[in-house]
């Protein structure tokens, strides 16, 4: 029979003893390494470029310190079209495009963390397709 009174205490250092690693809900998703072309969530009718995983995803992540990477590319151009952030849109995810997303994220209401995952890309406005139509809202699986 089992001494529940004996196991009770190496059950509570076992317990706190352990270390517990808590993610931000964007660190959770794959790397956006591509951008995919998605029907906009305000009208049905137009198109916009979003970050995206490779395989078409964009329940995905981008953050600082990343290598040359479309996503990043892709999230640099929105936010230099639709929040004149003038970056330039190189690829490269360092202090410069993390500051504007950080900028970005406060004016739309989500954590401002400086890492892109599904909440910010629910409330934020993407680069159209058609060079002449205004930035469009994409709200795809896995954000709000």
């Amino acid at each position: 029979m089992v001494n529940f009174k004996r196991l009770a205490p190496m059950v509570v250092v076992a317990v706190l003893g352990t270390t517990v690693f808590v993610a931000s809900p964007a660190q959770a998703y794959p790397l956006c390494n591509a951008e995919k072309i998605v029907t906009a969530s305000d009208n049905p009718s137009k198109k916009a470029y979003v970050p995206a995983t490779s395989s078409g995803d964009t329940s995905c992540t981008l953050y600082e310190g990343l290598p040359y990477n479309m996503g990043v590319q892709t999230l640099q151009y929105s936010l230099n079209d639709c929040y004149a952030m003038n970056l330039v849109p190189d690829g490269y995810f360092g202090p410069k495009t993390k500051a504007a997303l950080q900028e970005v994220q406060r004016r739309i209401g989500v954590d401002d963390d400086g890492w892109y995952g599904p909440y910010t890309r629910d409330r934020l406005r993407f680069s159209p397709v058609d060079w002449t139509d205004i930035c469009r809202k994409y709200n795809g699986p896995g954000g709000y």
